[in-house]
């Protein structure tokens, strides 16, 4: 596991050669001038949270931008179809039916992962707002605000301003909270496509009759023609 965020410069950078982008067509991307861009490939800056949000509505992968993982083209537009809330519910079932079955080579991954779609499970419409997921990732760790705030990096000040909706994090903080909790990019952003992305490489690591069965059991959770 990088400590290192300029692993994270490095594949947006990639990210926008494989896309055949200019810095100047990544800075209209994000509503923002070329220079600023620039200065978050020179890692003087960080992306803000609408920026962010930004690129999730362009073809970055941003999923892979923040973790790492890539997933195929093979699934991707099958999820397509359910609505981000669905998604939720089959990431939760898929990360289920992975630990369950015990996949050797996903079970690392999908034990720290599992905790992202327990998060979402939560009912409370506050307590799944993008902030509250520092204050209930604090409360399963245990951790008071002090320790929190130092383990991400931040004085407690700004750690209590995430927590009751008074900011939101910028792509360090998104990183960081993956890196150390594997809270998904997908659950902080709220976005459809990291989540369908995030989904397709969990499946992928699966052996292909449980992937089957897995698409087959969702098909009859939701019915959808």
């Amino acid at each position: 596991m990088s400590t290192d965020y300029s692993v994270v410069t490095k594949r947006i950078i990639e990210e926008r050669i494989r896309l055949e982008l200019s810095t100047k067509e990544m800075a209209g991307i994000i509503y923002n001038n070329q220079r600023n861009y620039m200065n978050v490939e020179k890692e003087l800056r960080r992306f803000s949270y609408a920026e962010l949000k930004y690129l999730c509505d362009s073809p970055v992968d941003v999923q892979y931008v923040i973790t790492g993982k890539k997933c195929g083209e093979t699934y991707k537009g099958y999820f397509v179809q359910y609505r981000y809330e669905q998604l939720v519910n089959i990431m939760n079932f898929i990360s289920s039916v992975s630990i369950a079955v015990g996949i050797s080579d996903v079970m690392e991954y999908m034990n720290k992962i599992y905790i992202s779609a327990e998060v979402l499970w939560c009912k409370d419409k506050k307590k799944t707002s993008v902030a509250n997921m520092f204050y209930l990732i604090r409360r399963i760790k245990s951790y008071s605000q002090k320790e929190m705030a130092a383990q991400l990096g931040v004085d407690p000040k700004k750690l209590r301003d995430l927590e009751n909706n008074r900011n939101l994090p910028d792509s360090e903080l998104v990183w960081r909270m993956y890196q150390l909790f594997r809270l998904s990019p997908a659950i902080i952003l709220k976005d459809k496509n990291c989540l369908i992305n995030e989904i397709c490489f969990i499946l992928e690591g699966l052996a292909p009759e449980i992937r089957d069965r897995i698409i087959e059991l969702i098909e009859v959770m939701y019915s959808v023609n």
